[in-house]
């Protein structure tokens, strides 16, 4: 398994990407051996964290071994289960300092997906930023925000105040193709310029 990952990174590779991003988030393997919910070996990968930890490590220095671009990786901070049945955010701090020690370039930081059940908590815009904000302090490199993170003064208030370093937009660009022309309005941003006005017609 670790092989495939090497593998879709060398196709990624000859295929020309600008940057390659690791899933090691919401319940996907990588997360599994991190999450000690999902994580019951009792070998060299499971236990400890560093040993939960080594699956990834592995993969990322043989990734390194011929790929020098941008490497991201995208991390589930929380598991919404028990504090003593999942990593501490402190734990996860450390877990980010090996990542930036073994080369990854930037940390794309969200929640959940490894339980299969609703976590019981409320969800409004920036719910998770603070588990990015909680990994931005023990790293160097840049941190990215994610979640219902489609209003546009809140998305530059976070980069404003250094909370984060970067906003990942999902939802917000499928439901609206001309989100970036419509957050530069928002904003009085009068250096943006839209390719065209084609969208804006669709909007009447």
């Amino acid at each position: 398994m670790q092989q495939a990952f090497i593998e879709a990174t060398k196709r990624a590779v000859t295929a020309g990407v600008d940057m390659i991003e690791l899933h090691g988030a919401h319940g996907y393997l990588i997360n599994q051996f991190l999450s000690p919910q999902t994580n019951q070996r009792t070998d060299e990968y499971g236990g400890s964290l560093e040993n939960r930890y080594r699956f990834v490590k592995e993969i990322i220095a043989e990734i390194r071994q011929f790929y020098q671009g941008s490497l991201w990786i995208r991390l589930s901070l929380t598991d919404y289960a028990p504090d003593d049945e999942q990593n501490s955010l402190e734990e996860w701090q450390v877990i980010g300092r090996w990542l930036e020690a073994d080369g990854i370039d930037c940390l794309d930081i969200s929640t959940g997906g490894v339980l299969d059940r609703t976590p019981n908590i409320p969800v409004y815009p920036g719910y998770q930023v603070p588990y990015a904000v909680a990994l931005k302090q023990a790293v160097t490199v840049p941190v990215v925000a994610v979640g219902l993170l489609d209003n546009p003064g809140l998305c530059e208030s976070l980069l404003q105040t250094g909370q984060v370093d970067l906003v990942a937009i999902g939802r917000g660009l499928i439901r609206n193709a001309n989100w970036l022309a419509d957050a530069a309005t928002d904003l009085h941003d009068q250096e943006f310029e839209v390719f065209n006005g084609s969208y804006a017609r669709g909007k009447k």
